[in-house]
């Protein structure tokens, strides 16, 4: 099978943009038109091939949500955009973000993938014997949490620094084995 790259053009009036701009602050650094575009592009085209089919407003965010991770909005981000893109407060779109990873693998894969991005940034504490990890967004953390809750290792606790966690070794080691990563030696 071959892949097929598609081209497709659309134009944005200087008011639009200006729109785009107010409506995701920040964001407005990543060109955010194009990626909604693309993901709207992406979303009528797994419509059309049976991928997505949704039957209710909230199926068709949820489907809308895949697009956007596919085309590169990063997990996350995926919170702030959709609260921007569909004006809800974060509580109302980190629920949609979740039915999102729970319905579609890819959006999965992922996850997983910033799961890893994040073990793998740890950062080693010798001194305590414990890895200072960054959880980089809500489904991230929300992961992390629940399957160190899960197991039978012990917990982790809060870093001095800001969205960080300290896990012990053994923690983080099986951590890193569930997402299919090597162990990590002490650097």
């Amino acid at each position: 099978m071959i892949a097929m790259d598609l081209t497709v053009t659309a134009r944005c009036t200087a008011d639009e943009v200006k729109h785009l701009e107010e409506v995701f602050g920040d964001f407005k650094q990543r060109n955010l038109a194009t990626l909604i575009a693309k993901a709207g592009a992406r979303e009528a085209l797994d419509q059309a091939m049976g991928i997505v089919t949704p039957s209710t407003a909230n199926d068709m965010r949820v489907a809308r949500i895949r697009a956007l991770i596919q085309e590169e909005v990063p997990v996350g981000d995926a919170e702030k955009v959709v609260a921007a893109l569909y004006r809800v407060p974060t509580p109302t779109a980190r629920g949609l973000v979740r039915a999102a990873i729970a319905r579609f693998e890819d959006v999965r894969e992922k996850v997983i993938l910033a799961i890893r991005s994040s073990l793998d940034g740890a950062d080693p504490v010798p001194d305590n014997e414990v890895w200072e990890v960054l959880l980089i967004s809500t489904p991230v953390r929300e992961w992390i949490m629940a399957e160190t809750a899960v197991s039978n290792h012990p917990s982790s606790r809060p870093s001095k620094n800001a969205g960080l966690r300290l896990f012990p070794d053994d923690t983080y080691q099986y951590l890193r084995e569930r997402v299919g990563l090597p162990r990590r030696p002490w650097s």
